[in-house]
C-alpha cells in the first residue's frame, strides 16, 4: 500500500514578506557571522549634549570668527556698551564704549581720543601740548619713565590683544567661570543655530551663542544674549564679519597717556581742595550747634582737623591739612606737573567757619 504523499503547505504572505527582506540585506552583504553590513561595523550614536560640548562648540565658533580680515562688534547695554571696529590684517581697532573713542594699534599701543572737554584743555595746558588729539600707552619691550617724574614702569604687552575688543574668540560660557552652568540646548534656526544654556548662580541668568551656519564645521558666532531673569540686566553683542577701514593715529599729534592722566588728575586739584574746605567748615559749624552754641570758635576748627596729616605714602599730590596758631585750617596739595603748591583755607569769621577766597 502506499503512502500519501504530504502536501508542502505554503506560509502565510507576511512571513514571505518578512523572508524576502531578510534575503535582500543579505544579498547587500552578510558578515560570515550573519549580521547586517558586510563589515561589521556598529551604528554611529549622537554624543549626548553636555555643557562641556557645548561650551566647546560655542569656543570653536567663537575662533572660528577671528579666521577672516576682520569684524564689527557691537554690544547694547551691558557693563560697557558700545562699538568696536577690527582690522585683524593690519592689526588696528577703532572703538567706542562709555570710556570714550579710542584706538588700538599692533605694535605701537592703545590710543585714545582726546575729548576737549575743559578738564582735557587745563590737562594739555600742564603739558604745553595744547594741540595734542591722542593720549597714548604705547608698547614698549622695556620699563621706561615719564618726563613728569613716574618711576620707571613695567613693560606692556601687545594692547591689540585686549579684551576690548569684543572679540568673538572670547565670547562664551568661559567668559563667566563662576557660573554653573546647565540645561544645554541646540536649536537651528534659519540659516544657523542657537546654542543655549542657563547659569544657576542668583540672579539666574540665561545665555544664548547664535551662530551663522547649521554645520558646527563652519559656523561663526553672530549673536550672543545674557539676560538675568530676576532683573532687567542682561547684554546683547553682535558681530558682522567684514573688513573696516580704519586710518590709524599720527604719533605727532600724541602725548603719553600715564603724562595725561597724571595731568587730569592735577586739573582737579583745585576743586578737591575746595570740596575739601568747605567740608571742613561745615563739620566745625556742626559741632557747634550740637553743643547748642550758635558761634562757633576756633577750637571747633581745630578739633575737626585733629593732628597734622601726614602725606601718605606714594601721594605724588602731598595732600595735607594743618591749623596754624591762629586757628586757621590749611588745605593744601602739589601740583607734580607744573611743581606748584596749591591751598585753600578755612577760617572763623562772625561766629561761622568759612572758607577764605582762594
Amino acid at each position: 500500500m502506499r503512502r500519501p504523499v504530504p502536501t508542502r503547505r505554503l506560509p502565510p504572505l507576511p512571513a514571505l514578506l518578512l523572508w524576502a527582506w531578510l534575503l535582500s540585506v543579505c544579498l547587500a552583504g552578510c558578515s560570515p557571522a550573519g549580521s547586517a553590513g558586510g563589515t561589521g561595523t556598529a551604528p554611529v550614536t549622537a554624543v549626548p549634549l553636555t555643557v562641556e560640548s557645548l561650551t566647546a562648540q560655542v569656543m570653536a565658533a567663537g575662533r572660528r570668527g577671528t579666521d577672516g580680515d576682520g569684524y564689527v562688534a557691537v554690544t547694547e547695554h551691558g557693563v560697557s556698551p558700545g562699538r568696536t571696529e577690527v582690522d585683524l590684517r593690519g592689526r588696528i581697532a577703532f572703538g567706542r564704549d562709555d570710556g570714550g573713542s579710542w584706538y588700538l594699534v599692533g605694535g605701537r599701543g592703545e590710543y585714545l581720543v582726546i575729548t576737549g572737554s575743559e578738564a582735557d584743555r587745563a590737562a594739555l595746558g600742564f603739558l604745553g601740548r595744547p594741540d595734542a588729539r591722542f593720549a597714548v600707552r604705547p608698547d614698549r619691550a622695556t620699563p621706561v619713565a615719564t618726563k613728569t617724574g613716574d618711576p620707571a614702569r613695567e613693560p606692556v604687552a601687545d594692547m591689540f590683544r585686549d579684551a576690548r575688543l569684543r572679540s568673538p574668540a572670547q565670547a562664551g560660557p568661559a567668559g563667566f567661570p563662576r557660573a554653573q552652568w546647565s540645561q544645554p540646548q541646540i536649536r537651528q534656526v534659519g540659516s544657523g543655530r542657537i546654542l543655549s544654556l542657563a547659569a544657576a548662580y542668583p540672579p539666574k541668568t540665561v545665555c544664548s551663542w547664535t551662530t551663522d551656519s547649521a554645520d558646527p564645521r563652519r559656523e561663526r558666532l553672530v549673536r550672543e544674549e545674557c539676560f538675568a531673569t530676576e532683573d532687567d540686566g542682561g547684554a546683547i553683542t553682535t558681530w558682522t564679519y567684514t573688513r573696516p577701514r580704519i586710518t590709524p593715529p599720527d604719533d605727532a599729534w600724541a602725548v603719553d597717556r600715564e603724562e595725561f592722566d597724571l595731568a587730569l588728575a592735577a586739573a582737579d586739584l583745585p576743586r578737591q581742595l575746595a570740596q575739601e574746605a568747605r567740608s571742613i567748615a561745615r563739620a566745625a559749624n556742626r559741632r557747634a550747634a550740637r553743643d547748642h552754641r550758635s558761634v562757633t570758635r576756633t577750637s571747633d576748627l581745630r578739633a575737626v582737623v585733629g593732628a597734622a596729616r601726614e602725606v601718605a605714602e606714594n601721594d605724588r599730590f602731598r595732600k595735607r591739612t594743618t591749623t596754624d596758631t591762629a586757628g586757621v585750617a590749611h588745605v593744601t596739595a602739589y601740583n607734580p606737573v607744573t611743581r606748584t603748591t596749591l591751598e585753600r583755607r578755612v577760617a572763623v569769621r562772625d561766629g561761622k567757619a568759612v572758607v577764605l577766597p582762594a
